[in-house]
């Protein structure tokens, strides 16, 4: 285990971002950017990855949505092969590969989150993705040594927001995949990366749906949203409850879900990103071991972000089939599942 200890407490946490102040400049990076970053990329050239990070093409792709593309053919032929899942809840395995089993030099640090100085968790790491999609890429394992299955529970959601509350940087995302949505391991983990463009999803406007929980307006993925003050810790306790309530719940039905967290603005004409979002999207299931080759919509596609590994893919990527395919995963699920969901926040 790393012995480097990584503050995220509350009293640090960044409360409003912006993408006029901040873009990617490194001198105005929080001292969570910088060490991550530092740490990164040392494990970088002490060639602790699969693969060094070669973007070979980066693009707005032209239309309403201005979805980002990304190629990284790296990623397609060089990460590990991915685990067979038939369900949302499939137990978790010691047999099988799991993060209890990287190698020590893979863990950047241990996460200290304490406030008032009673130390509330422990066991959680940060590690680099052996597998990195761009520059910074890590995976938060939170409470490693208890092996839990890949279920979000209300202390990685905590911990998620509380990690991306300590970035200076609007581009700093953290996701999860559920099972069966093209997750790769069986054992709780959070992936966290800057994503370097705005994207439509931190500003779009939001459309009531039932008590905390919203619904995107004319977005092509149909999903549920929840948004705070990101200066509030009690707002962040809140919204942590209520994800927690939808992710648990969706699990239950045994349904495949993705999840974004993001800063936010309010409203679309507001200058600084003073909220964050979580973004969770029910969507149809893909069963067996994922395709690291072809296009594998998960949790950054549905946010608007397209990672492609084929440079022909990324050359001919259109919004309009990309919003077929993003409607056509969630569209189905989204409305299924309305019902219940609206029960679930019913004041």
């Amino acid at each position: 285990m790393s012995s480097k200890i990584l503050k995220i407490n509350f009293k640090n946490a960044v409360a409003s971002v912006s993408w006029n102040k901040t873009g990617a400049n490194p001198s105005n990076l929080s001292s969570f950017d910088n060490e991550l970053l530092s740490a990164w990329n040392d494990a970088m050239r002490s060639g602790y990855f699969r693969y060094k990070v070669n973007i070979q093409g980066s693009s707005i792709i032209p239309g309403k949505w201005n979805f980002f593309a990304m190629l990284n053919p790296d990623r397609g032929e060089n990460r590990r092969k991915p685990q067979e899942f038939n369900s949302v809840n499939d137990p978790f395995d010691p047999a099988s590969f799991n993060f209890t089993r990287i190698k020590n030099e893979e863990i950047l640090f241990t996460l200290d989150a304490t406030d008032n100085e009673q130390k509330l968790y422990n066991e959680d790491l940060l590690a680099i993705n052996v597998s990195p999609i761009n520059e910074g890429h890590s995976l938060i394992l939170p409470c490693r040594n208890k092996m839990n299955p890949q279920v979000l529970d209300l202390h990685s959601i905590e911990l998620g927001l509380r990690i991306l509350l300590m970035s200076s940087s609007p581009s700093f995302r953290v996701a999860f995949n559920s099972l069966c949505a093209f997750a790769s391991v069986n054992h709780l983990h959070l992936h966290c990366l800057y994503v370097d463009c705005p994207m439509r999803l931190e500003s779009i406007d939001l459309l009531p749906f039932e008590g905390p929980c919203f619904q995107v307006k004319n977005y092509p993925s149909h999903g549920f949203v929840f948004q705070c003050l990101a200066e509030s810790e009690n707002d962040v306790k809140t919204l942590s409850r209520n994800v927690f309530k939808l992710t648990s719940f969706l699990s239950s039905q045994n349904e495949a879900h993705n999840v974004i967290m993001t800063r936010s603005k309010l409203t679309e004409s507001d200058q600084d990103l003073s909220h964050i979002r979580v973004y969770v999207w029910v969507r149809k299931s893909n069963m067996g071991a994922k395709d690291t080759t072809g296009f594998n919509p998960a949790a950054l596609e549905l946010f608007g972000y397209f990672m492609y590994k084929d440079a022909d893919n990324y050359k001919n990527a259109d919004e309009a089939k990309l919003c077929r395919v993003l409607e056509d995963l969630t569209q189905e699920p989204f409305e299924k599942n309305c019902e219940n969901v609206r029960l679930l926040f019913k004041e």
